[in-house]
């Protein structure tokens, strides 16, 4: 691009294609690549709209001028440090910002909050437009590129400094705000963290609509559920409440449903159309799907059980589908009281409100394993029983997240299964459903997943609402080959036909499905 303009000013999206943090470089990090070469490259890209850069010079180059990018809206990134790379005071297009610190980005010598209350200053004063703002204080190690200094002017860094504290709100538009202390295990006190968030929240309580703020550590106590209720009370029309993790946490413990009920029944957050957490602090079970039926209009729903391993589902080190399902040969009663005191994830599903419409389940089990792929099969065919119980659904993701044999965690979860309700193929019948199961099994010591899936008929009257646009991922399938193939499990002469795009494409739009969490 650098010596073709032209073709950098086509540029819209540049997204690097790596982690470091795993050992892996592109380019832009070598050090084989010439700086001035990646510095012309960005020069060239002028129409820029959306980026996610790890740091190397071409991203720093972005950054660093990013006033003169005036269509670059959104921007994340990863590794960067606020001394060395930050913009001059004009104004900028941004509208979204994700900026992820580590732990060595303390040049200032300062605590990480010294450095978000900076980044703050910055973008009030130089982000007009900003709706979304998200600040990430990882603890996690992180392996530097080299050549990536840039020698900011000490009066750059001093005008922001010298800014007066602001207790007004000039982002008018701020509609989300998340702070995002996860594994960050020490530079600030849970007062200073808690002082921070409150801060923004009254400082933007008319313009937020949604947060993402940590709720203690891995137990709910009395201190972290009124701060969390202390926030939303303080935003009035609070629609979407995520809640993360930390390693802090103190004060008296509370049950998870003492929590969920209080949490659930408060006005503060009667509004609530998205939740996200992703430790319920407990498992799965009828009980607690009850406890979120407060929530009238709740819509979309992504939470993660607490760790299964050494929990009533664990067997010998595996995780025990078929009783975290429960199969029983009693069908499910909603209007029964003692069907929602089972603990298990079908009656958890079927006991949450009408409303939702999308809900991502998370099966944390790390040092838990499944031998067989069947051992999968009890969570994988539910679909009917799903969107029969709940009319407007019309997706459903349940992510295991539990170990390989080699008893660790992958960077995808080891089993996932993909319900999807589509319409009929009757237009004369809009009553009747089709019901698509994706289904995904990490390949042991292998970088790829196998992937299938299956469609089944569901007809009736209480069907409500919108369907799903597309089978997940297009429906695409991944089988590994009874005869010939490779290793890695491909089709020995050509794809599936199903397969819309080549495998490795495919392989890449599995690994950047949009829902996995960041695990690292």
């Amino acid at each position: 691009m650098n010596r073709h303009a032209r073709l950098g000013a086509q540029v819209r999206t540049f997204v690097n294609d790596s982690d470091p943090y795993n050992g892996g470089q592109d380019m832009t990090q070598r050090a084989e690549t010439e700086r001035t070469l990646l510095i012309e490259a960005a020069k060239s890209m002028k129409f820029l709209s959306k980026a996610s850069f790890n740091s190397n010079p071409l991203g720093i180059h972005v950054v660093t001028t990013l006033p003169s990018y005036p269509e670059l809206y959104d921007l994340t990134l990863d590794g960067f440090i606020l001394s060395k790379h930050i913009w001059g005071h004009s104004l900028t297009a941004l509208k979204s910002l994700t900026w992820k610190m580590r732990r060595y980005d303390r040049a200032f010598g300062a605590s990480f909050l010294t450095e978000a209350y900076f980044l703050l200053k910055v973008v009030e004063a130089t982000c007009p437009d900003l709706e979304v703002l998200n600040i990430s204080l990882n603890d996690h190690n992180y392996r530097e590129v080299i050549n990536t200094d840039s020698a900011l002017s000490l009066e750059l860094i001093g005008g922001y400094n010298s800014l007066p504290d602001s207790t007004y709100p000039k982002l008018i538009n701020l509609r989300h705000f998340g702070l995002h202390p996860r594994d960050f295990r020490g530079g600030n006190s849970q007062a200073e963290i808690k002082s921070f968030i409150l801060d923004i929240a009254r400082r933007y309580d008319q313009s937020l609509k949604s947060i993402s703020i940590p709720a203690g550590s891995r137990r709910w106590t009395r201190d972290w559920l009124d701060f969390v209720l202390e926030v939303c009370a303080l935003i009035p029309d609070l629609r979407e409440l995520d809640l993360t993790r930390t390693s802090q946490g103190s004060g008296s413990k509370l049950t998870q449903l003492e929590a969920f009920y209080e949490l659930t029944t408060s006005p503060a957050t009667s509004k609530v159309e998205r939740f996200s957490s992703i430790d319920i602090q407990g498992h799965f079970s009828g009980e607690i799907g009850l406890l979120f039926k407060a929530w009238k209009n709740l819509k979309f729903l992504q939470v993660g059980d607490e760790n299964n391993s050494g929990g009533p589902f664990e067997g010998d080190g595996r995780l025990q589908f078929d009783s975290y399902r429960l199969v029983s040969t009693k069908p499910f009663q909603a209007s029964s009281i003692l069907a929602y005191n089972y603990k298990h994830i079908l009656a958890f599903i079927q006991a949450l409100p009408q409303s939702l419409q999308q809900i991502y389940l998370e099966i944390n089990g790390e040092g838990l394993w499944c031998d067989e792929p069947e051992d999968f099969d009890p969570v994988s065919n539910m679909g009917n029983a799903i969107f029969c119980s709940l009319h407007r659904l019309h997706v459903c993701d349940i992510h295991a997240w539990i170990s390989n044999c080699d008893g660790g965690l992958s960077w995808l979860p080891e089993k996932g299964v993909f319900y999807r309700r589509l319409p009929g193929d009757d237009a004369q019948r809009p009553k009747k459903k089709s019901i698509w199961t994706s289904r995904t099994d990490m390949i042991y010591r292998d970088g790829d997943i196998l992937v299938k899936k299956d469609v089944e008929l569901a007809e009736g009257d209480a069907f409500e609402g919108e369907d799903a646009r597309e089978v997940w991922l297009d429906g695409a399938t991944f089988q590994k080959s009874r005869f010939g193939g490779t290793s890695r499990g491909r089709p020995a002469n050509r794809p599936d036909s199903s397969w819309p795009f080549c495998l490795d494409l495919m392989q890449t739009r599995i690994e950047n499905y949009e829902m996995w969490r960041e695990r690292r």
